[in-house]
């Protein structure tokens, strides 16, 4: 991924349709290789409750959609409800789906060399020591914020990676959910 792909695809505006909301819940479960009926029984809900939120009939609660992203092994649906279904979150620079350890590497790659932040440290602290942000300094200070964004996106990436390893591991420890994947109850 170029430079500037990566960027373009750091920046990029998405736009939430019903078609979208209906099916990121359903990947999500279908990408852990859960049934309706099995994703259920561990977000400690009925099938018919999964069934309506994965076709946009209902939008799930915050605790729902952290439960779905646990069981499911998607720390990325916390961002992604966040970023597209909470009115606190909408704008928010998150990253809002699976992501390999690989891509994140390659975000990292894009943003502005290592110098560049000890440069835009020294800019930072000069230009907030009157406490005031004049107009020569403006153009200087949201530069700096957008390359502080970028940075603050890769960086969760790299954390939603981690996280995502750290639940794929643990339900790979887990005997139940093979039996929970197959639809069979122990």
């Amino acid at each position: 991924m170029e430079s500037s792909t990566a960027l373009a695809y750091i920046n990029e505006e998405v736009f939430t349709t019903k078609r979208e909301i209906q099916n990121v819940y359903q990947t999500a479960r279908i990408d852990a290789g859960l049934t309706q009926e099995s994703a259920a029984e561990q977000i400690c809900m009925s099938p018919r409750s999964v069934q309506k939120y994965e076709s946009g009939e209902q939008t799930p609660p915050p605790d729902i959609v952290a439960r779905m992203a646990d069981a499911y092994a998607a720390p990325w649906l916390h961002n992604w409800y966040c970023v597209k279904q909470c009115p606190l979150g909408c704008g928010r620079n998150l990253p809002t789906q699976a992501m390999e350890l690989q891509e994140a590497a390659l975000l990292l790659g894009a943003v502005d060399n290592p110098q560049q932040l000890s440069q835009d440290a020294r800019r930072l602290f000069q230009i907030s020591l009157d406490r005031v942000i004049d107009d020569s300094e403006i153009d200087d200070y949201i530069a700096i914020t957008q390359r502080l964004g970028q940075l603050g996106y890769v960086s969760h990436a790299i954390e939603m990676v981690l996280e995502q390893h750290r639940l794929k591991r643990r339900y790979e420890k887990t005997p139940d959910r093979t039996a929970m994947q197959s639809g069979v109850r122990r």
